[in-house]
């Protein structure tokens, strides 16, 4: 048959870098910022856990079912955030000091983007440009300035984790039993 292929063919990966890429300009797309002409700007979110008792109530936890009751709405978007990698950890730092100076209550501090790509693109891209994180205290979570993203040596950046996505996504069966159909269908001949 014409559309048949050799099973020795190596996979070609071109397909993940592909879609990757496209995944990229869909992000830019819909996380560009016209009024500060910033891309992938974050969001400063934070959790809070109680030093002592953290086993009985931690909103820190990253399973946002967990999270019912005394925790915040910010708290259970920044654990779905965390469970969908979109958030990038700062620091902690102590927010209720207790006698002699004990810590009772500390508070985790993030960076939360709108996508696990943006936020793999500023965990790779930051470096590259000097860019710094900020502390728990301060955070910062700018986006890239226009100069600031064209200036990523986009060769660097290790997009593995974003194509383990992109291939569990890929129906490899799925994809030839819908192609055989489809010709099947135009032909006549199955």
């Amino acid at each position: 048959m014409p559309f048949c292929v050799d099973a020795s063919t190596p996979p070609n990966t071109n397909l993940a870098n592909a879609a990757t890429w496209l995944a990229m300009l869909d992000s830019i797309k819909n996380d560009w910022d016209p009024a500060t002409l910033r891309i992938f700007t974050g969001a400063r979110m934070s959790c809070d856990y109680d030093t002592l008792g953290s086993v009985i109530v931690n909103c820190c936890n990253t399973d946002p079912s967990t999270l019912i009751g005394s925790c915040t709405d910010e708290e259970i978007q920044l654990a779905k955030d965390r469970q969908f990698k979109k958030s990038h950890y700062i620091g902690d730092h102590c927010v209720t000091t207790g006698p002699f100076g004990i810590c009772l209550r500390k508070e985790e501090v993030y960076c939360s983007y709108t996508s696990q790509l943006a936020r793999m693109i500023h965990d790779q891209g930051q470096p590259q440009l000097g860019m710094t994180w900020g502390t728990a205290d301060a955070p910062i979570c700018d986006g890239f300035s226009v100069a600031q993203f064209t200036a990523i040596n986009w060769s660097l950046i290790d997009f593995s984790e974003w194509y383990s996505n992109v291939s569990a996504s890929i129906d490899p069966v799925g994809i030839t039993n819908s192609m055989t159909t489809r010709i099947c269908a135009a032909t006549g001949s199955c």
